[in-house]
């Protein structure tokens, strides 16, 4: 597939992403199966399994006995061969692209899940924002992350969301071919600068943004849908909380200890209250018997001194507020 020509780009680093449809077929629909690769068929439930082929296959399942067509999948990489930057148009470009192939109009699919999301400019090592997000108690949204991915990816969810952040810059080192790395160069992408990607994936999008009332994908694509996109994404983002680095009153080498404790805890994710409570804990729970009731609430009077004296930096250092604000309004 080829790519939006250079004269006519402009980057869109705010886009839809992976989504997946439902189309309920009339008499009037007619699949071309021709460009469909048979993969399974589910004799239970009747339905059929392909993929169309792309710089990126796209799943799509049928069931001739309901009428109903699913397709799943990144109808950017599709088009394109990534998920990087492209145009509102170019998605547009991409949609029409899949309703060629299959024959079949899209613009009143139901919505059944996408993600949307945007490349942030940060002044760090991705890595490092990544690790000090934590939710807030009170969104009450479950935080994955796996070993294999080193610290460059992690989620956040509840039932209908599931909020992302990964390396993007790293992603585009290890998953992009030669031809498509020059290809972004060459329209503005940067692989030096260190991009990060937030994105929501809305696992239940007509309960999470239209009140219970299904989405056809001819909305999602309009200027009216991109600013609720923009402004949820904000919202979103406000259900985490950045780590706090801080700093203490006390300049004694207890005191600089403890500061510095705290420090490593919030660099390798760990918020200051965990280690407030893991440190209290410990003192509760000596693992010396030599400790007498006495030395216990000695040591604990101790440690709330100093723990009064740490105060948290003005402003966490990983904050995305304002740079998920200003890439949002960019025009």
């Amino acid at each position: 597939m080829e790519a939006t020509p250079a004269s006519t780009y402009k980057v869109w680093i705010k886009m839809i992403d992976y989504i997946v449809i439902v189309k309920h077929l009339t008499c009037e629909d007619t699949i071309n199966f021709a460009n469909l690769e048979a993969k399974s068929h589910y004799a239970d439930t009747n339905v059929y399994r392909y993929f169309l082929n792309g710089c990126k296959d796209i799943e799509v399942l049928y069931s001739d006995t309901s009428q109903v067509l699913k397709i799943k999948g990144s109808f950017l990489y599709f088009m394109y061969g990534h998920n990087y930057i492209t145009t509102r148009k170019g998605f547009i470009n991409a949609v029409q692209a899949v309703e060629e192939c299959l024959g079949v109009e899209l613009g009143d699919a139901f919505v059944d899940e996408f993600e949307y999301g945007a490349f942030l400019d940060v002044p760090g090592r991705p890595k490092d924002y990544i690790w000090n997000h934590k939710p807030l108690p009170c969104a009450k949204l479950a935080e994955n992350q796996r070993p294999r991915d080193k610290g460059n990816f992690k989620w956040f969810e509840d039932a209908l969301v599931s909020l992302k952040m990964y390396d993007a810059k790293a992603n585009f080192a290890k998953k992009l071919t030669k031809e498509v790395k020059d290809e972004l160069v060459e329209y503005g992408w940067s692989p030096e600068v260190n991009y990060l990607k937030f994105e929501a994936h809305y696992k239940k999008p007509h309960y999470a943004l239209n009140m219970g009332k299904g989405i056809r994908l001819h909305e999602l694509l309009t200027p009216q849908w991109e600013s609720r996109l923009k402004a949820d994404l904000k919202r979103q983002y406000k259900r985490l909380f950045p780590l706090e680095r801080v700093c203490t009153t006390d300049r004694s080498t207890a005191g600089v200890l403890m500061c510095s404790f705290v420090n490593a805890g919030v660099a390798s994710g760990i918020a200051p209250e965990e280690t407030r409570k893991m440190i209290y804990q410990t003192l509760r729970s000596p693992f010396t018997p030599e400790f007498s009731p006495n030395d216990i609430k000695a040591r604990q009077v101790q440690f709330r001194k100093l723990w009064r004296s740490l105060a948290p930096i003005s402003r966490s250092p990983f904050d995305l507020t304002e740079i998920l604000e200003e890439t949002l309004n960019r025009q």
